[in-house]
């Protein structure tokens, strides 16, 4: 799935303009991640997971590197897509 794809998908389900979800999706929510993360290093979605400040792999490299740990409930989720496309087979 790409942005276009998923921004029509999250336009559909919730009933919003697909431009307004795109401008959410990619002005929005990644400046206030990096805000977050910035004041923080940790940024906790309820139903999503948890973006966090990770130390550089390796000992001489140096930057900045975010992971994410999805929820359980996202995780739950997806098993639970997969098992539904699974059956349909």
């Amino acid at each position: 799935m790409n942005t276009h794809e998923l921004c029509r998908s999250a336009a559909r389900k919730g009933d919003y303009y697909r431009k307004d979800v795109h401008e959410l999706l990619l002005v929005h929510l990644p400046a206030a991640l990096a805000e977050g993360l910035a004041k923080d290093g940790k940024v906790r979605l309820k139903g999503l997971g948890v973006f966090y400040l990770a130390r550089p792999p390796g000992k001489r490299r140096e930057g900045v590197y975010v992971r994410f740990r999805p929820s359980k409930a996202l995780l739950d989720m997806l098993a639970e897509t997969r098992k539904k496309e699974g059956e349909g087979v």
